[in-house]
């Protein structure tokens, strides 16, 4: 009776151990199947981040195309305009300088008057 008990308490064991074994090894394979899920979610969700940060991004980079375009043509027109007033300006001098001469003269005239 000895052996009988024996061979059913090792068998009991046995069971036990078999039991606690595939049961730690679902956990294992439950627990990273659960990972796997976990990080594809993650990369989705970081996928759909990654395309609204992008989209985004490509928002601001075609207004500021815009508004480069926008000054460009500002100061191009502000060049044009620079010219023109340099170019009024050397005339309003060249008139200056004759008017001085002119001036000039009749002082020298009015001086020989006298």
């Amino acid at each position: 009776m000895g052996i009988i008990l024996a061979e059913n308490i090792v068998t009991s064991l046995v069971s036990l151990a078999g039991m606690f074994i595939t049961g730690l090894f679902g956990y294992l394979v439950a627990k990273g199947k659960a990972r796997k899920e976990f990080i594809i979610s993650d990369r989705k969700l970081l996928s759909v981040d990654e395309k609204q940060f992008r989209a985004a991004l490509m928002e601001e980079l075609h207004r500021n195309r815009k508004e480069i375009t926008s000054l460009r043509k500002e100061v191009e027109n502000l060049r044009r305009m620079n010219i023109n007033l340099e170019l009024e300006n050397k005339q309003l001098q060249a008139k200056i300088d004759g008017l001085r001469v002119e001036l000039k003269r009749w002082e020298a005239n009015d001086k020989k008057r006298m």
